[in-house]
């Protein structure tokens, strides 16, 4: 297993090179990331139970801790490599969702639901594109890597290119369905489905 290129065996070295506290330190922190992690979901049950009576901005809490700490360790990988403005930004479009749908939540504002997943269409609509980029680079690479092939070089080819095809396809179809799943929900939401 690879989280990030780091396998599971570089993982346990590094933290074991941290000495006995380092080790305890790391252990806090995975445990108070699990606890804001489970706090989320408890905290949106209880709200929509009406048991508690929280704004939902307020509820989200443990929500907006988690996405202070991942967006300034993006922040932080923005300053030191290059070429990762692109990915913040549209990062950006998924934490823009968040609040807008803790304003339609609590009345704040009165869009239509889909005009609040709107960044979200946005951030899909780049996955598709990158995903659609890819495939056509993808796929010109290999073939111009079969000219001057030989038969069996030519055979090689021609499977990877089938593969990456199939690839490319299936996840442009699951972020399409993704979009529509969202664009329905929202719709049904809003009451423009009211016939279904």
């Amino acid at each position: 297993m690879s989280i990030n290129g780091w396998s599971v065996e570089d993982v346990y070295e590094t933290v074991r090179g941290f000495g006995f506290r380092g080790r305890c330190l790391t252990l806090l922190l995975a445990m108070v990331h699990f606890l804001f992690a489970l706090a989320i979901p408890l905290l949106c049950c209880l709200k929509a139970d009406e048991l508690i009576s929280s704004s939902w901005r307020a509820v989200f809490a443990p929500l907006w801790v988690l996405n202070t700490i991942y967006y300034g360790s993006l922040l932080f990988s923005l300053v030191f490599a290059d070429g990762k403005l692109y990915a913040f930004a549209k990062e950006l479009l998924l934490l823009v969702v968040q609040v807008f749908i803790a304003l339609k939540l609590d009345e704040v504002v009165h869009w239509s639901l889909v005009k609040v997943l709107a960044p979200y269409f946005a951030y899909e609509a780049l996955n598709l594109l990158e995903t659609v980029a890819g495939g056509v680079l993808g796929h010109h690479m290999l073939v111009s890597d079969t000219v001057g092939a030989s038969f069996t070089e030519t055979a090689a080819i021609e499977e990877e290119r089938r593969m990456l095809m199939k690839a490319v396809g299936r996840k442009t179809i699951m972020t399409a369905l993704r979009i529509a799943q969202a664009v329905l929900i929202g719709m049904k939401v809003d009451g423009s489905l009211d016939a279904t």
